[in-house]
């Protein structure tokens, strides 16, 4: 499919070839494949990569949530150490 992956991509299976299946026109289909086969598979694939960046992304709010959340409690327990 994408020769040449870069190692950074080695660690995520799939990723690099979702990346190539969304930048890649459909010209690499084999003329036997059928049109609607590959457009299920191609549009599965996205489907798959874009729930793989949303749980990253959820990954990190839940992160930044928490970081401010501490922030917040830190700041008041100062707040209530200075009265």
């Amino acid at each position: 499919m994408c020769d040449g992956s870069p190692d950074f991509w080695n660690n995520s299976p799939g990723l690099w070839e979702s990346l190539c299946l969304l930048m890649l026109p459909p010209f690499f289909c084999q003329p036997s494949c059928e049109s609607s086969h590959w457009r299920s598979h191609h549009q599965q694939r996205k489907l798959e990569m874009l729930r793989f960046w949303r749980d990253g992304l959820e990954r990190q709010l839940a992160a930044v949530t928490a970081a401010m959340t501490t922030l917040e409690g830190q700041i008041q327990r100062d707040h209530s150490e200075e009265s």
